[in-house]
């Protein structure tokens, strides 16, 4: 993973420059109020937060690729009922199969993004979350 100054991911690295916090910790002294001062950990309360709005925005892309991976195994199992059902109006209708590879194909697609997620998530939480004891 390319990592930007200070041991963090470069995604974070670049959305932390972008919310107007890529100095270094301590740099910011100075400053009056909450968005200047240092926390005990290192770094600013800005960095802080800004952190932690990127920690929820992986988690949430993993939820989300959870919830549409449910739906769609929902989808799948309905669909191996009625393959299951012997009806004939539903084996031989073509459209039905066509459909139901569309939907595999779209849970692997989606199994991919879940991992991708998942992936820059975790990465996330030990190069940078840990490495600053910020959560």
């Amino acid at each position: 993973m390319n990592t930007g100054t200070g041991g963090r991911p470069a995604a974070a690295e670049m959305t932390l420059r972008a919310a107007g916090t890529g100095a270094e910790p301590g740099v910011m002294a100075g400053h009056a109020g909450k968005t200047g001062s240092v926390l005990k950990t290192g770094i600013s309360y800005q960095e802080k937060k800004e952190t932690e709005r990127v920690l929820r925005r992986l988690q949430k892309n993993v939820t989300e690729a959870e919830t549409q991976i449910t739906a769609t195994e929902k989808e799948i199992d309905a669909m191996n009922t009625r393959l299951a059902s012997g009806d004939p109006a539903v084996i031989s209708d073509p459209a039905f199969y066509s459909s139901y590879d569309e939907k595999k194909k779209r849970l692997e697609a989606l199994m991919e993004q879940w991992e991708n997620a998942h992936t820059e998530l975790e990465s996330f939480q030990a190069e940078y979350m840990n490495n600053n004891d910020t959560v």
